[in-house]
């Protein structure tokens, strides 16, 4: 006979009943997960424009920057490295825009956004140069064509504390896609310039739900 309503269920039967509770309980969670997913994935397309836009944006303020520079000095932010693999990717952009200053104490190289210093010796090693242009000796103050800007600065190597011109991307990129997205640091290069002959090339990369793009100052990228 069936029992009656209320009656307290046996051990077998109650640890059945949390079993039948708990997978229930997990595959609404995996449909829950799996609905959330697809409808992030599609947002994350849906958006994706309006990141490359604000990237685009960024890159003509960066662009205006560099110009801004060559009026000051001259010339566009010098490069001494004219080949190898990292080329463009570690560059003296950053320096150059940020203005550094020498410490003749410390025999290091100091810009605004860090504590840490840049050795003579680094800089050799790395950008294949013994100074910047837009370098003064502490406690004067070089020029910092970044200042309030929407640029920022980030690590472009863990070898040492070298650092590059990113992307402010959350001023384009809603907090829900930050970590979606992978920016790299901007990449220039110049004297020569592979697709501005005369001039500089300036890119970003960018990687997002399995799909890679390219921003730049050049057609095929712009």
């Amino acid at each position: 006979m069936l029992k009656k309503l209320g009656q307290p269920l046996s051990a077998k039967q109650t640890a059945f009943a949390v079993a039948l509770l708990l997978a229930l309980a997990g595959a609404l969670f995996g449909l829950y997960r799996g609905v959330s997913t697809v409808w992030h994935r599609r947002m994350l397309e849906r958006w994706t424009p309006s990141v490359l836009a604000g990237i685009r944006s960024q890159r003509d303020t960066l662009m205006a920057l560099v110009e801004s520079y060559k009026s000051r000095f001259g010339f566009y932010p010098p490069m001494f490295t004219t080949s190898g693999p990292t080329r463009g990717v570690i560059n003296p952009l950053a320096y150059e825009l940020l203005g550094v200053r020498f410490n003749t104490n410390t025999g290091q190289f100091y810009i605004p956004v860090t504590k840490d210093g840049l050795s003579v010796a680094e800089a050799k090693k790395y950008f294949n140069t013994q100074g910047f242009t837009n370098c003064v000796t502490v406690p004067a103050l070089a020029t910092n064509f970044l200042a309030n800007r929407a640029l920022s600065v980030s690590p472009v190597t863990k070898e040492a504390d070298l650092f590059g011109v990113a992307l402010s991307y959350t001023e384009f990129t809603p907090e829900e896609f930050w970590t979606d997205y992978d920016f790299t640091p901007w990449r220039y290069t110049t004297n020569p310039a592979e697709h501005n002959p005369g001039k500089f090339d300036l890119w970003v990369e960018i990687g997002v739900n399995g799909k890679h793009f390219t921003i730049g100052n050049w057609p095929e990228v712009q």
